[in-house]
């Protein structure tokens, strides 16, 4: 992780996990993330439909121009790059294991091109759901301002990251037979 948002993301989630893979989604307090609200998103996914925006941030909205809202995350990617995208997305959810991506992001008339970074992050629903995804969108300019939107986004490298769980150290059971 390269930008400050995102290491400050990944903080808050990794507290909240505690010793487990991911947290639950309910325990995620907004008020704490507040400043990183407008670039959050949320994610989910049910049964064979690739993952959709469930929550949007207001800078999402800014980047791409449009509400992305109930829409599929692998519509913001180029044709070659889509599927791959709503797999690792799955990945994310489906393994509890968050990702990290740097992706361009280009403009309808290719004529500008934007660096971000995206984190995907896993959460745990406090009851049988959907799996679900907190993701942030991380401009490397952050005082950008979008004269043109954002049409596509090109992935440019991702890297799962194994977040260390650690387990309770057990005694060995020792059993004492009196005679």
């Amino acid at each position: 992780m390269n930008l400050a948002a995102s290491m400050e993301l990944f903080t808050y989630w990794n507290d909240l996990r505690g010793d487990t893979p991911a947290p639950v989604r309910q325990n995620i307090e907004p008020e704490k993330i507040r400043h990183l609200l407008p670039e959050l998103f949320i994610l989910s996914a049910s049964g064979k439909t690739p993952p959709q925006f469930r929550l949007t941030g207001t800078r999402l909205y800014s980047i791409f121009g449009r509400e992305l809202h109930a829409t599929p995350f692998l519509s913001l990617w180029a044709d070659e790059n889509a599927r791959t995208m709503a797999d690792i997305a799955n990945t994310v959810m489906q393994r509890e294991v968050p990702a990290i991506l740097t992706v361009r992001g280009i403009t309808a008339d290719e004529t500008e091109a934007l660096h971000y970074e995206m984190l995907l992050l896993p959460l745990r629903s406090s009851h049988d759901s959907e799996p679900r995804l907190l993701g942030g969108l991380f401009a490397e300019n952050r005082k950008h301002v979008y004269v043109h939107n954002v049409y596509r986004l090109h992935p440019e490298s991702c890297r799962l990251i194994e977040p260390v769980v650690e387990k309770p150290q057990h005694d060995a059971i020792k059993f004492g037979f009196s005679a």
